[in-house]
């Protein structure tokens, strides 16, 4: 996404910075899981018409507004967020989506 973003230039690496500081921050935040954020990062980029850059204010206005979609996104996504516990694995509602969480612990050993 990030050589993407810098040979499309223009606003695209601004987008990818935005959502990436986002998305990043959810996530240690577990808002969100790791591998959705590559796939708020594409959202975004994908949901924001392209702008060209000639001011800092223009750099100002994408940030905010890039930050804004990302945090609507996590709000959208975590609005749905279920939980359902079935032996380590947790269904995501409503798309399905298996987050196996891996939560051993070490048994006794017998006497």
């Amino acid at each position: 996404l990030a050589r993407q973003a810098s040979s499309e230039g223009g606003d695209r690496p601004i987008v990818l910075n935005a959502a990436n500081e986002i998305a990043v921050d959810a996530f240690l935040k577990q808002q969100i899981g790791f591998t959705e954020i590559t796939e708020l990062v594409s959202d975004c980029l994908n949901q924001s018409a392209r702008q060209p850059i000639s001011s800092i204010d223009d750099v100002l206005a994408v940030d905010s507004m890039s930050r804004q979609t990302a945090e609507n996104w996590i709000t959208e996504c975590t609005g749905f967020w279920t939980r359902v516990c079935l032996s380590s694995v947790y269904i995501r509602w409503p798309t399905l989506r298996l987050i196996t969480l891996i939560e051993r612990q070490a048994s006794p050993a017998p006497r």
